[in-house]
């Protein structure tokens, strides 16, 4: 029963593809059909980790996952249908109903679909619980306490996992060479994961950006001549959200943002721009590309400004590993959705309930 929730899925989502091949008419053959065989193998990665844990029964793990691919920019069908059954299986009859219910809009017509809703609209509790009375949420973290009136002051150290990963990462991976750091802060984060890993027989060159002045101080004076250090912005000041696509995505995505008002949100990057204006309006990443003569860096860790996500990402994509710190957080929840959906890129860990949620991405291309 189980394999017939995985297999006609695929099959839809190749339908979409070849759907896509027939009416893009300005792309070669042969570019297309690459991109189709990434995308569907992006897709194929996901749903083999959700039959995985269909097979071994734990569909909690499944629904998760789900929800997962319901952050992907592509609209797969049957997601909600599967979630639906995941959600049956483990008796939350009315999150079940809520789900079909979504998937109805999308497949109004699909014999299952209606099936399914029928017989749960007969079968429901009001006062139910829900699966998700006891999932993690987003809640308050307990450093947004520290608010300044120009900005949020995220923690310094980064989470104790992700730590441990890029040390990892580094350690088991010979071949990494350069690596760079957007957000440095005080070095006391992702810059000294990488920097304690020296000595081990690899040769890094690490590149801190970090445009705080304050911080950069301390940074500078943390790591000395090992660590290549950059007072100036990530990007061009061009390359900034603008104010309507913060507006927007306030209004659309729920993150860390939304415990303060919108007009305070409006207000730091006001102030950010300001202080770029008066002094470090660079496009650092892009500088540090020219001046060392590197094409792509081996590992990319974005934790930058809160409004310079989508321009960081763009600036060193195609970099062997990409590290996304903050992905609950305007900077890097785009891009969280952005790469799960890219073929060339393959999630290789993530936890979006440990702090403010991280994930890493290798190049399998």
């Amino acid at each position: 029963m189980h394999k017939t929730y995985y297999k006609p899925t695929i099959d839809n989502i190749k339908k979409l593809e070849s759907a896509l091949r027939d009416t893009d008419k300005d792309m070669p053959a042969g570019s297309i059909s690459n991109y189709l065989i990434k995308e569907i193998e992006a897709i194929e990665d996901i749903f083999q980790k959700i039959k995985n844990a269909i097979n071994s029964k734990n569909h909690t793990d499944a629904i998760d996952l789900l929800d997962v691919l319901n952050l992907a920019t592509v609209r797969i069908p049957d997601i909600n249908y599967l979630k639906a059954c995941a959600l049956l299986e483990l008796g939350f009859q009315k999150d079940a109903l809520l789900s079909i219910q979504q998937e109805s809009h999308f497949q109004p017509n699909e014999p299952k679909v209606l099936r399914l809703q029928e017989r749960l609209s007969h079968n429901i509790s009001i006062n139910q619980k829900s699966f998700y009375d006891n999932r993690p949420v987003l809640r308050m973290p307990s450093w947004l306490s520290g608010v300044k009136a120009e900005k949020i002051i995220f923690p310094d150290e980064i989470d104790t996992e992700l730590f441990f990963i890029i040390q990892k990462i580094i350690i088991d991976d010979q071949t990494i060479k350069t690596v760079i750091d957007i957000g440095a802060s005080e070095g006391n984060g992702s810059s000294r994961a990488v920097v304690t890993t020296l000595g081990r027989g690899n040769n890094i060159k690490l590149f801190c950006i970090e445009p705080d002045i304050e911080k950069y101080e301390l940074l500078c004076s943390r790591f000395s001549t090992e660590v290549k250090t950059f007072n100036a912005s990530s990007v061009k000041l061009d390359d900034y959200m603008s104010e309507n696509d913060v507006i927007y995505y306030y209004n659309s995505i729920l993150t860390i943002l939304n415990f303060y008002t919108l007009e305070h949100v409006l207000t730091l990057m006001s102030n950010e721009l300001g202080m770029l204006n008066k002094a470090n309006s660079v496009d650092c990443v892009n500088s540090i590309k020219k001046d060392f003569a590197i094409s792509k860096f081996d590992m990319a860790i974005l934790d930058g400004s809160l409004f310079t996500g989508k321009a960081d990402l763009d600036n060193v994509y195609g970099s062997r590993y990409l590290v996304l710190n903050h992905i609950r957080s305007i900077k890097n929840y785009s891009n969280y959705v952005r790469l799960l959906s890219d073929g060339a890129y393959k999630l290789i860990d993530y936890n979006f309930h440990s702090g403010c949620g991280y994930a890493v991405f290798f190049l399998t291309q």
